[in-house]
């Protein structure tokens, strides 16, 4: 899990933020 962890949180943080975007674009 630490292998590489920053990256994937980041990554995981950019899909929640768009997954976030959406929902609020779509109400």
């Amino acid at each position: 899990m630490i292998e590489g962890g920053r990256g994937e949180a980041k990554r995981e943080r950019a899909a929640w933020r768009a997954s976030a975007r959406s929902d609020q674009d779509a109400a």
